[in-house]
């Protein structure tokens, strides 16, 4: 009922009253309100996060690679919402754009970081376009309330 409500027009929120017979129904309607609130919310940053972490790191690895800041929401969000694994991932890639160490120990740190990115290339392949449908799929449920 309360999603069904149009927002007036002098841009307040949106506001229902609900009457009942007694107190008992009362504290009823109104824990049934709060619990489905609280379940929207943490439909909505489950949703959010899901889209950050599979979309936003090949995106960010993307926009890194061109050298340009991040430029879509996802890596946006990816690179203020993750700040170890954004640094990890500019290690990893000023660590291959240099030559392949002879050293072996070197090497390994070298082929480590080049997995790591090469990983992060290959889900932005494989899920970008399936990840994104179903992100806005879980938006699209988020707001017609099914979700």
């Amino acid at each position: 009922m309360f999603y069904k409500l149009q927002k007036d027009n002098s841009g307040g929120s949106r506001k229902l009253v609900v009457f009942s017979d007694s107190r008992e129904d009362a504290a009823q309607i109104s824990n049934g309100v709060e619990r489905n609130h609280y379940s929207d919310l943490l439909r909505e940053a489950v949703a959010e996060e899901i889209r950050i972490l599979s979309l936003g790191e090949p995106e960010l690895l993307s926009d890194l690679e061109a050298k340009r800041p991040p430029s879509t929401k996802a890596s946006r969000d990816f690179f203020g919402g993750y700040p170890a694994l954004t640094k990890r991932l500019i290690d990893d890639l000023e660590t291959v754009s240099n030559p392949p160490p002879t050293n072996p120990q070197y090497k390994k740190v070298f082929d480590d970081a080049l997995e790591r990115v090469e990983e992060i290339r290959r889900r932005g392949r494989e899920r970008l376009s399936q990840l994104k449908v179903f992100c806005l799929l879980v938006q699209i449920c988020l707001i017609v309330g099914r979700l």
